[in-house]
């Protein structure tokens, strides 16, 4: 799934939740991917002038209903992409950063999200940050898989 952008540049092409258990120990888990310069793999002018060229800062804030939590970025990367694009016989190129992070849940943000209202996301790039906010019928899903993550 992805979620909405209610703030910032980058674009969120994916939100991957996930539940492993191994041996004996469950380790639920969301892996984040963005793009930044860029809308559907086409460098786009407006984004490239506003992006700076930088990774994501090393935490995030997760805000579920009223309640807030900082999380530590794990696997915290960037990867540069070319892209080239024709329209109107005119061929145009430009470079863009796909983002890519995953956050680690505790059992506590776990529960809360297991009767969420609300859920939302803030990453940053330097300082300008990007918000998420899962919609309506995302928290009614999110809600199912951390109850049955639960057991």
């Amino acid at each position: 799934m992805w979620h909405k952008v209610t703030k910032g540049y980058l674009d969120n092409l994916e939100a991957v939740y996930k539940c492993i258990i191994k041996d004996g120990k469950k380790n639920v888990t969301v892996d984040f991917h963005f793009q930044a310069g860029a809308i559907g793999g086409v460098p786009h002018i407006k984004l490239q002038r506003e992006f700076k060229d930088v990774p994501l800062d090393d935490n995030a804030y997760l805000l579920v209903d009223d309640n807030s939590y900082m999380i530590k970025l794990d696997n915290n990367r960037k990867e540069r992409k070319v892209a080239i694009y024709g329209i109107d016989y005119r061929t145009y190129g430009g470079t863009y950063n796909d983002l890519y992070c995953t956050i680690h849940l505790t059992p506590e943000i776990e529960s809360k999200l297991s009767s969420a209202k609300t859920i939302m996301f803030k990453f940053a790039t330097g300082g300008d940050e990007t918000i998420l906010q899962a919609t309506d019928s995302q928290v009614k899903k999110l809600r199912e898989f951390f109850i049955t993550a639960s057991q």
